[in-house]
């Protein structure tokens, strides 16, 4: 099971606008992301942060698209960032696990 929580249109707001999560931006068939994703779940020392996934390629994220216009400028993926109450405190590129855990660490109660 992913710790990850799949993004919909129905509930990106619920966990974009907690106080502090991960967001991993995606999209299907990516093979880093999923590499991240297999790393990120394997991981013992992550249960104080919520994360979740956003997929690019899923339909219906357009208010997410259009309130975050940024995202349309993702060129690399996995995109990753930290948000709390709706801001991007945080973001980087890549499926390094160890630069993942290097920019959580700050952020882990």
């Amino acid at each position: 099971m992913s710790r990850l929580h799949r993004i919909n249109s129905s509930n990106w707001k619920d966990y974009f606008y907690l106080k502090k999560i991960y967001v991993m931006f995606s999209k299907s068939g990516c093979e880093q992301c999923e590499h991240l994703e297999l790393e990120i779940n394997s991981s013992e020392n992550l249960h104080s942060l919520e994360m979740c996934k956003v997929v690019l390629s899923d339909s219906g994220l357009a208010e997410l698209k259009m309130e975050q216009k940024w995202i349309s400028n993702i060129d690399v993926l996995p995109f990753n960032a930290i948000f709390s109450d709706g801001k991007m405190l945080d973001s980087w590129s890549g499926n390094n696990i160890e630069r993942f855990y290097s920019k959580l660490e700050k952020y882990l109660i």
